[in-house]
């Protein structure tokens, strides 16, 4: 083991500049004819034990593995650096020490082409994507997919979520090429997770309004495989969520019994898995109520609404803004509601 490896492992024990990460990273190392590897391995339920105390220790540990030249140290201390920020929510910051760890690597390895590049790059794409900045995001997925690309890597990481990002940017063509790429390169090999590939298929041909067919196998292809997915594996959440889009699709195409159907479901599936707490619950309640609105159901758009408006409230203060909307579209429908009533028969 070269003195280098053995000064990180003597910080390690003796917990220098890294605190309550004493103890939290178990670094193996093995000698390779090309390089040293390097692995790291961190209890999250450690990590989110950490405070600012324990993160401004990190930074002067950084700081100072950095200005000696002591670059493995510094790689594992950005590493938990942004754990700790990823944790919290704290994306930008994590981002930010993710790009400096992907310069750190490519000295601690002495190549940039290798896994842990890979996988820091797939994080950055993540972090960017999380912190609302798309272009970066896109940016670090392409970088992952060349990198792959040279590491022989077939089947690439970065195909969901840089389609996702394309179609939030509204790019459903760049999105529907690497959903088929993906389905074709990984075909017999994505198992469950290929319920995501081709539910973000069917979307992308959705909202193109082409192969309108294609899209409800698709949706129902996606429905067929989350039902099957274990209770354990999200499974009830991802049925409801298969549910939802099902319906978005039947919706768009005019089948308004069948969607109202479908997120009726939806609902139930949501709240037997979740009780209330879910995030998209309000909105499917309020899409479920525009629908029944179209099928003139006020009263069941009424009741959607009410139940809306109930679940937003036991988020508080936070969904103020909505709270008082919904009380808008609920006052809205019950005025339709009376006109109907006293419209006279023609």
């Amino acid at each position: 083991m070269s003195s280098l490896s053995q000064k990180t492992k003597q910080w390690i024990v003796a917990g220098v500049g890294l605190g309550a990460v004493t103890g939290v990273a178990i670094f193996l190392w093995r000698q390779s004819k090309r390089r040293r590897l390097l692995r790291v391995e961190t209890d999250l339920e450690v990590v989110d034990s950490w405070d600012e105390a324990d993160l401004a220790k990190m930074k002067i540990a950084e700081d100072q593995a950095s200005r000696e030249l002591d670059y493995e140290h510094q790689a594992v201390v950005l590493e938990n650096m942004a754990l700790f920020y990823t944790r919290r929510g704290k994306h930008e910051d994590a981002a930010l020490a993710l790009k400096t760890l992907l310069n750190v690597q490519e000295k601690v390895y002495q190549t940039s082409v290798c896994k842990e590049r890979a996988a820091t790059l797939f994080k950055l794409g993540l972090s960017y994507g999380h912190s609302g900045q798309p272009l970066l995001a896109v940016a670090a997925f392409e970088r992952l997919v060349e990198l792959e690309t040279r590491l022989g890597v077939v089947f690439h990481q970065a195909y969901q979520p840089l389609a996702a990002i394309y179609i939030e940017m509204g790019q459903y063509a760049k999105a529907q090429e690497l959903y088929e790429t993906a389905l074709a390169e990984g075909a017999g090999e994505l198992g469950y997770a290929a319920r995501k590939y081709l539910d973000g298929l069917a979307v992308c041909l959705l909202e193109q309004g082409v192969e309108l067919d294609r899209a409800r196998d698709l949706f129902e292809q996606a429905r067929d495989m989350a039902a099957e997915l274990p209770a354990e594996l999200g499974g009830p959440v991802e049925y409801a969520m298969a549910l939802i889009h099902l319906a978005r699709f039947h919706s768009k195409t005019e089948d308004m019994a069948t969607a109202a159907t479908l997120l009726d479901d939806a609902v139930k599936t949501l709240k037997g898995a979740t009780g209330r707490s879910h995030p998209d619950l309000p909105g499917t309640l309020s899409d479920l109520a525009r629908i029944k609105l179209a099928l003139g159901d006020y009263d069941g758009a009424e009741a959607a609404l009410v139940e809306c408006k109930e679940t937003l409230e036991l988020g508080g203060l936070a969904n103020v803004d909505d709270i008082a909307r919904t009380q808008m579209s609920i006052d809205n429908v019950r005025r339709e509601k009376a006109n109907a009533v006293r419209a006279p028969l023609i």
